[in-house]
C-alpha cells in the first residue's frame, strides 16, 4: 500500500486549504480531503464538493478519487 498527501493552498495568497491523501493498495485507489482549520473559518471558504460540506474531518469522494490522482 501506497500513501501520498499533498497540502493544498488557494490562491495568489496561497491560503492554506487542507491536506489530500491519496492511497493506493494493488488497483484500488482512494482519495479524501481534510480541509485546513483555517480555511474552515474564513469566511470566503468554499466547499469543493457538493455532498461533503466545509467542517472538521476527512470527506471521501469520488470526485476526489479522480481529483487526488491527477494530483499526486
Amino acid at each position: 500500500m501506497t500513501s501520498r498527501r499533498v497540502r493544498l493552498s488557494f490562491g495568489k495568497a496561497a491560503r492554506p486549504l487542507g491536506l489530500l491523501t491519496h492511497t493506493r493498495q494493488g488497483r484500488r485507489e482512494h482519495s479524501a480531503l481534510a480541509y485546513d482549520e483555517t480555511w474552515l473559518t474564513d469566511p470566503r471558504g468554499f466547499n469543493l464538493n457538493a455532498p461533503s460540506s466545509t467542517t472538521t474531518g476527512v470527506w471521501p469522494s469520488a470526485s476526489f478519487l479522480a481529483w487526488g490522482t491527477a494530483v499526486v
